[in-house]
């Protein structure tokens, strides 16, 4: 089959489980804000007193005993309900920034996966195209040595350069395999089928470089870090309001020995030891930790973004000088391979020339992944999706 870089993006966001648990995250979090929400439950009494069985005949349980019915209400007082509120909106933006950073890593991830694979592919498809090359020498050295124009120890040596290439070949067929297994592993697929990748190697996209007030907005990391501050304010303002003890009343009906009369009562906590001075210590250090966490994050994000402004700019550099070298190193080779065929150099002048245009074909194929590496770098140390 043939993939896409955006195919397989699009079917790593599409059904990759790890996006079903961080949207649970988000339906979790926006249970407890529902929650959060909700005031006090009223409470229903019923309560008979001075109940005597052993009360001589007859006896009245209505005119006997005192019976009460009355409902609790307790109210809030300190803005708690909204506090409450303020704190679980923050897990939830929380959660949902969560998974838009769990996106761009599994967009990042099979980015760089792809890149791999295809790198893979292509060092593979050059070591091919180098086999056959020596096959050729291979056959042209055996004529000359039937001709008696040409030593064995050199058909020998020919031969041998033929088989480690052949052993390089089995090695590299081995990597693609296994890089198109990393890459559907990135993609969270448990099937790896036979495929071809179609997006080009050598036509990088054009980047343009990220502004780091820009990426300070937007990066997740940073969002995440602003509402775990967030979260830690409104958590300080929770535990001050819940310090204020909530009063409780109570309105009825009471039956005391045959009368009929109205019951009323206030119920409140005395905050005399517990003014929940511990959970505000508490939040106050959660809040501490909170920011430190933002400045760290930051501070990442800034390193992130400068070494993969620089990588970038060094992978650009260096590919901007191997193209010459190496088209040199095929004219080399070329020109070395006329000679000796008209007996002007030694065959191990020629082996040298073409384990050089190998190596520098191998290189430049490496240059190639790493400049598509660090496009997928900067683009997530950046403000948009990697990969994209």
């Amino acid at each position: 089959m043939q993939l896409t870089l955006e195919g397989a993006v699009q079917q790593a966001l599409s059904t990759n489980p790890q996006l079903d648990v961080a949207q649970g995250r988000i339906e979790n979090a926006k249970g407890v804000r529902v929650q959060a929400g909700l005031g006090p439950n009223p409470r229903l009494a019923l309560q008979s007193e001075d109940m005597r069985a052993w009360q001589e005949q007859p006896r009245s349980f209505a005119n006997d005993t005192e019976n009460y019915a009355y409902i609790g209400q307790t109210f809030e007082v300190a803005g708690k309900r909204a506090r409450r509120v303020d704190v679980a909106s923050a897990g939830v933006h929380r959660a949902e920034y969560e998974r838009e950073l769990l996106k761009r890593q599994l967009r990042a991830r099979v980015s760089a996966a792809y890149w791999n694979a295809a790198g893979a592919a292509r060092t593979r498809d050059l070591l091919r195209e180098n086999l056959r090359t020596y096959e050729e020498d291979v056959n042209y050295s055996g004529n000359r040595v039937q001709q008696g124009v040409m030593a064995e120890t050199d058909l020998m040596r020919v031969q041998l350069e033929r088989d480690r290439v052949r052993m390089q070949l089995m090695t590299a067929e081995r990597d693609a395999e296994q890089a198109i297994v990393e890459l559907y592993r990135a993609m969270g697929k448990s099937e790896f089928p036979p495929t071809t990748l179609t997006d080009s190697l050598a036509s990088p996209r054009a980047v343009v470089l990220p502004d780091l007030a820009r990426v300070l907005e937007v990066r997740p990391e940073m969002q995440i870090a602003r509402e775990a501050v967030t979260e830690a304010e409104s958590n300080i303002r929770l535990q001050h309001a819940d310090a204020k003890p909530d009063p409780e009343a109570f309105l009825g009906y009471k039956r005391n020995l045959g009368l009929d009369t109205v019951y009323a009562a206030v119920q409140v906590d005395l905050p005399f030891r517990n003014r929940n001075q511990g959970n505000i210590a508490a939040a106050q250090a959660q809040l501490h930790i909170a920011q430190a966490n933002l400045r760290t994050t930051e501070a990442g994000v800034k390193a992130d973004l400068a070494s993969a402004e620089r990588a970038y700019q060094d992978e650009r550099k260096l590919l901007q000088t191997l193209p010459d070298t190496q088209a040199r190193a095929e004219e080399a080779e070329r020109l070395a391979r006329a000679a000796f065929r008209e007996g002007g150099i030694p065959l191990l002048r020629l082996l040298d020339a073409e384990r050089y245009r190998i190596d520098l074909e191998t290189q430049y194929s490496r240059a190639l992944v790493d400049l598509q590496q660090s496009i997928v770098n900067l683009e997530y140390a950046g403000s948009e999706e990697a990969g994209k």
